[in-house]
């Protein structure tokens, strides 16, 4: 009798742990890529990024795809050079009507903060 309740027990505690686990959510969800489709201006320099629904962008005469991954990587890969990614780590903020692109390349020139046009 005192195993099968010793057994039923930790049954209960093994499905206590079971469920609280499966009700927590991932820390770092991925960024709905949505919300980066339309027109940015570049607050510091004037130029604008441009994102559009079928995956591809237009930056001045840069052009290309892009691709999200996770909750804060963005992937440039340019018309001229198609085997080649840039990779910047991006964030949002106020209300997603800001974009911040952080340098995380050498030679990059689409760092810094956008606003939505």
């Amino acid at each position: 009798m005192k195993n099968t309740i010793k057994f039923l027990g930790i049954i209960a505690i093994v499905a206590i742990i079971g469920f609280s686990m499966a009700g927590c959510k991932d820390s770092e969800e991925d960024l709905d890529v949505t919300l980066l489709y339309g027109t940015w201006r570049d607050d510091k320099r004037g130029n604008t990024l441009t994102f559009n629904e079928n995956g591809t962008f237009i930056a001045g005469s840069w052009n290309g795809t892009f691709r999200v991954t996770g909750s804060s990587r963005l992937y440039l890969t340019f018309s001229n050079r198609p085997n080649e990614e840039l990779g910047n780590t991006i964030e949002l903020k106020d209300n997603n009507n800001t974009l911040i692109i952080e340098d995380n390349t050498m030679n990059n020139n689409f760092y810094g903060t956008y606003t939505r046009q």
